[in-house]
């Protein structure tokens, strides 16, 4: 895969043609017909059917997803543009220099990924899992048995990059880009957490210095011990399922280092049903953290007071969908994960938890 720097890439559906693909691909592509267009999410996904003939001269297919900034409405939102600009590069980033290298996780296949930062776009060539998978609905929810797979997809991506460090020259690019991000949505606080079109959120979040303040402590006080390789935005949406229903995670925009109970937190809060959760959440810790161990990862206990705290703090990890525009995600998809992460952040009294841990070390 190449990254090329001065070629304009496409900013419109109708930009990926046959001619296009037949330059990236570096294939005589005779055929790209668009089988699908999903335009309402943080990035666009292109579903292409590519026809090419090989040097036999036989007919071949490709089943493709093309991935990047399509949707005019998103790209002209002022409050998210460099948002989504980090996110488009990262995910390129992330499938050329760090799939290659991950053991014991599935992601998907990339024949291609590009990004343009003058023209503020960045492409990713995907296969098209539709044909041989389902996806993950972030408004329903999993089985236990699912979200215990999906544990283990996040233990294998964890263990494969444990204790890295991005003052590393080699890992020097992946920066924090979730803090980032959470940090520009948080701006607009009034119109995502207090307008009458909102979901119901506690008293407490009515005050925004509070709660902003709340939001920087939990990013400046990260176990260190507890740093890996992350996804970053591990919900039930960003999933493929196989046939037999167990989930692998798609969509690597908001990879980057943190802390491992980030995404463990993330996952399972937005895929069980509260009730669920409430039963079974110490259930899926102990797998993961038995999963992460048996993948090379270090021997930790659900009952050590760090995890726990780890734990407990993380629910915080879901703030992101409190903060979501419904121009970037469906109201009834918003509103369906913020019932189940504002629950489990009462539930174990996370602001609190925050707010009562000691100050950050300058």
């Amino acid at each position: 895969m190449t990254t090329p720097t001065s070629k304009t890439l496409p900013s419109r559906p109708e930009e990926v043609d046959a001619a296009w693909l037949t330059k990236v691909l570096n294939l005589p592509i005779t055929k790209a017909e668009q089988t699908d267009i999903i335009l309402d999410a943080s990035a666009g996904k292109i579903y292409i059917t590519a026809s090419y003939n090989d040097k036999s001269g036989a007919e071949k297919t490709l089943y493709l997803c093309v991935k990047g900034g399509f949707n005019p409405q998103i790209m002209a939102m002022p409050d998210y543009v460099q948002v989504l600009k980090v996110l488009y590069t990262r995910e390129i980033k992330f499938f050329q220099d760090i799939a290659p290298e991950l053991r014991n996780v599935n992601v998907p296949k990339a024949y291609w990924a590009g990004v343009d930062p003058d023209q503020f776009q960045a492409i990713v060539i995907l296969e098209d899992l539709s044909k041989e998978h389902t996806f993950g609905d972030c408004s329903k929810t999993m089985t236990l048995e699912q979200v215990k797979v999906g544990a283990s997809q996040l233990a294998g991506l964890h263990s494969s990059k444990f204790n890295i460090s991005s003052s590393s020259e080699e890992y020097s690019w992946m920066t924090n880009v979730y803090d980032f991000a959470i940090l520009q949505m948080a701006e607009p606080w009034e119109a995502m957490i207090l307008a009458d079109n909102r979901p119901p959120f506690q008293e407490q979040w009515k005050d925004k210095a509070k709660m902003h303040a709340v939001i920087k402590k939990h990013f400046a006080k990260r176990d260190p011990r507890y740093l890996a390789l992350v996804h970053g935005d591990p919900h039930a949406g960003n999933t493929f399922l196989d046939k037999s229903g167990n989930p692998s995670f798609l969509d690597f925009q908001t990879a980057h280092i943190s802390s491992i109970f980030h995404d463990l937190t993330y996952f399972l809060v937005g895929a069980l049903t509260v009730e669920n959760r409430r039963a079974h959440e110490m259930e899926v810790l102990e797998h993961y953290l038995s999963e992460l161990h048996r993948f090379g990862g270090p021997a930790l206990s659900k009952d050590d007071e760090s995890v726990q705290f780890e734990y407990k703090k993380n629910m915080l990890s879901g703030i992101g969908w409190c903060l979501t525009p419904y121009e970037m995600q469906r109201e009834y998809k918003v509103r369906a994960m913020c019932e189940r992460y504002v629950a489990a952040m009462v539930d174990h009294n996370t602001i609190d938890v925050i707010e009562s841990a000691p100050e950050a070390k300058a």
